[in-house]
């Protein structure tokens, strides 16, 4: 099989191609935080927003891996093949680079633990220096993230380490996503996200567009005696267009925000 060149168009229409006959499992085309160019890219895009305008805040969302099946790309693999090299003994290093020219998981097949932190601490880089810029122009600007609510299968699964975000100040509040439907569920969720978050600012992010009206306000309602911060209603568009409509979003008004 002929390998294609990553920055050629068909390389994307293929990419784009398997992505959407895997739309169950992934939710759409990632930019990695490994290579540094992507990074890079990233934080310019960022600090061009802050720079220019007086923003309240800037809040990411997609801040993880698709899942811990992702990045395994030749500059991801290369990247971390340089980052463990430095740990091991010259003759183990050795070996592993004969191995790699014909079988590039070398690495990663040696060290699979390293490199599943490698994964996550690229990505809570790339956070820390998001958080930076932002702060660097917008210094009373908010910067939040969309987290999986379960911190530990976050970390895991999608090697979004919120805790560390929060705990090294990156985040100045935190966005789990409880998009349950049911009440027990959604009640779990909001308790270990704010167990997680300790002292540290959340707002609870509901699934409005897969809830009646009634069962938002009994989740907003929820939501706060757990201890909350704020309430994030995703999303708008589901609140204010078909099948809803513009009432769903005044009752949910009305009965949960109107003092």
């Amino acid at each position: 099989m002929a390998l294609l060149e990553p920055k050629s168009r068909l390389y994307v229409e293929k990419l784009s191609r398997w992505i959407r006959s895997q739309s169950a499992e992934v939710e759409g085309l990632y930019l990695s935080p490994i290579p540094d160019g992507a990074a890079d890219h990233v934080v310019a895009v960022v600090s061009d927003l802050a720079a220019r305008y007086a923003v309240d805040g800037i809040h990411l969302d997609y801040a993880r891996y698709p899942s811990d099946d992702f990045d395994y790309s030749r500059e991801a693999l290369q990247a971390f093949a340089s980052d463990a090299r430095s740990t091991v003994a010259e003759a183990e290093a050795r070996r592993l680079e004969r191995r790699a020219s014909a079988a590039p998981l070398a690495w990663v097949d040696a060290f699979p633990e390293r490199w599943r932190e490698f994964r996550r601490a690229r990505l809570t880089t790339l956070v820390t220096r998001l958080a930076g810029t932002v702060k660097k122009w917008r210094p009373t600007a908010l910067f939040s993230a969309a987290v999986y609510p379960d911190a530990s299968d976050a970390a895991t699964r999608r090697l979004q380490d919120w805790r560390a975000w929060l705990a090294n100040g990156s985040l100045d509040v935190v966005c789990p996503m409880a998009y349950a439907t049911d009440v027990p569920a959604f009640t779990q969720q909001i308790v270990s996200a704010r167990r997680d978050a300790g002292t540290r600012s959340l707002w609870a992010g509901i699934g409005a567009y897969r809830l009646t009206s009634a069962q938002t306000i009994e989740n907003i309602q929820i939501a706060r005696r757990v201890g909350v911060d704020g309430i994030i209603l995703f999303s708008y568009d589901s609140l204010t267009s078909a099948p809803n409509g513009p009432e769903y979003l005044a009752q949910v008004g009305q009965a949960a925000f109107t003092r």
